[in-house]
């Protein structure tokens, strides 16, 4: 039996179906980051009522969060491992130590 899975994009002002035609515009104002669905003509409507302020406006960055990488100097990683695998501790193969292995090791 095969199953086919098909999303529907709903224009968010009008509530009319969108199709292949759809417009997924995002935008942010004071902190808060906004993402709507649109017919193409109002995407183009809310880009031309943005334009006179994103002409004057200064780009950002983009700020992605995430865990707090950990700041090994070059080869502790390979000689923490070693020595968290001497000590039996289960430790991945390849990859970044978490934070709490380095600190094992660091208080050796």
């Amino acid at each position: 039996m095969a199953k086919r899975t098909s999303t529907i994009v709903i224009d968010d002002l009008t509530g009319a179906e969108l199709g292949d035609e759809a417009v997924t515009v995002t935008f942010a104002l004071e902190g808060a980051a906004y993402e709507i669905d649109l017919a193409p003509s109002a995407a183009a409507e809310l880009r031309e009522a943005l334009a006179p302020f994103t002409a004057a406006a200064r780009k950002v960055g983009g700020s992605r969060r995430g865990s707090a990488a950990t700041s090994a100097p070059a080869g502790e990683q390979s000689a923490a491992r070693a020595w968290l695998i001497e000590q039996g501790v289960d430790v991945p193969a390849r990859g970044r130590l978490s934070a709490e292995l380095l600190e094992r090791y660091r208080a050796r």
